[in-house]
């Protein structure tokens, strides 16, 4: 009788009209296939983002490229008792610079990316602060801070984190297939450790390349000399002109409502970066014109406002002026390179005398104006 029903509702002329519709046929197969990759993806879970999911197995907790879809894996790690919740700055830390910065520490994660802004940041604390058990927080304090309130990185994929289920399907792409069937493999979607660092390798010395070139020189003398004059104009007056410091604050908080040490940690920037933004339209924009003072504004502010959360600090490490006026041990304006230093900038943060309080954030606001403002440009690597 099935079959019988079937035939005269298959004989019907719409029926076989819309058989013989050969793109119809062809969009019913191809949803009917990313539909199946899709819930192939969801029920192997390499993100751990469900709780079916098999935590994976990581070759290294750091990889800058691919950790914007790791942040709840990462999260979730039962061991981890140090997180590095980072941007492009202190992306170059391994896991195991971490723990030799910070003695005691037996685990960590390094999980700074590339482009990093404060809307995204925000969604990364968010997952430490709901699953992670860490008990040491390092967050970079950086100049994303004093842009727009919810400029998102463009890849951030802000969807996989909303606690939506019907947004899985967005992740579905011919990387994340090949993430879930690598997981099922070998147990991590990641396995090529070296392919990782290969690639983050040719990045950092790419951008080197173009920084560091005689053109790109010659145009940061201009620079300084074009915008010496006015680098230190005043900008944003109260701590109320930083629209996204309430949401940074209240993400310290819940780190350290846990019962976990938060340090805010300022990277050491090369005095470069403030007149490169200020030459450069789009800096510029993104910044505004008075990118030194807001700065040195933004961090007066964090230092106030957080100085009654216990177990939190903030360091600033571009106090060693010796090496920081020194470009060649920089990558770039605001990416510190030099391996001879990287590893001690780390551990600088633990040194007292790098810690701004509110008793002497106002002194350490003047003493940074003023190093840039009156500037000379240092590369040693020139006179060699």
């Amino acid at each position: 009788m099935a079959s019988t029903f079937w035939n005269r509702i298959s004989a019907g002329p719409a029926i076989r009209k819309w058989i013989h519709k050969p793109t119809v046929l062809v969009v019913a197969v191809l949803w009917s296939a990313y539909m199946a990759v899709g819930a192939f993806i969801v029920a192997v879970d390499p993100y751990d983002l469900y709780p079916w999911g098999a935590h994976a197995r990581m070759p290294s907790n750091r990889e800058p490229f691919e950790v914007m879809n790791l942040m709840r894996l990462a999260a979730k790690d039962p061991i981890a008792d140090t997180v590095l919740i980072g941007s492009s700055p202190t992306t170059m830390y391994s896991p195991d610079d971490i723990l030799e910065a910070f003695p005691g520490s037996k685990s960590a994660w390094n999980v700074s990316y590339h482009a990093g802004t404060a809307y995204d940041r925000h969604i990364t604390i968010n997952e430490f602060a709901k699953y992670s058990r860490a008990k040491h927080f390092i967050v970079t304090l950086d100049f994303f801070y004093a842009t727009v309130l919810d400029r998102k990185r463009s890849t951030f994929p802000d969807y996989m984190y909303d606690g939506n289920p019907t947004h899985a399907f967005r992740m579905i792409s011919a990387h994340t297939l090949k993430a879930a069937i690598k997981t099922i493999v070998s147990g991590s979607p990641f396995p090529d450790k070296a392919g990782m660092e290969r690639q983050e390798h040719e990045f950092n010395e790419g951008e080197r390349r173009k920084y560091h070139s005689p053109e790109q020189i010659d145009e940061f003398r201009k620079a300084i000399d074009k915008y010496r004059n006015t680098i230190a104009a005043v900008g944003k007056q109260n701590c109320g002109d930083f629209p996204m410091l309430p949401r940074l604050i209240a993400d310290v908080r819940a780190l350290a409502a846990h019962g976990a040490t938060v340090d805010l940690f300022i990277p050491a920037y090369s005095p470069v970066a403030y007149y490169f933004w200020a030459d450069n339209p789009d800096f510029r924009n993104l910044v505004g014109s008075a990118a030194l003072y807001d700065q040195m504004q933004m961090r007066r502010c964090v230092v106030l406002e957080t100085a009654d959360i216990p177990r939190t600090k903030v360091s600033s490490l571009d106090l060693d002026f010796a090496r920081t006026s020194d470009y060649a041990n920089f990558r770039d304006m605001t990416h510190l390179y030099d391996t001879k230093f990287l590893k001690r900038w780390l551990s600088m943060s633990r040194d007292p005398q790098n810690t701004l309080t509110a008793q002497n954030v106002d002194a350490y606001v003047a003493t940074m104006i003023d190093r840039v403002k009156n500037y000379t440009f240092k590369d040693s690597e020139l006179a060699r």
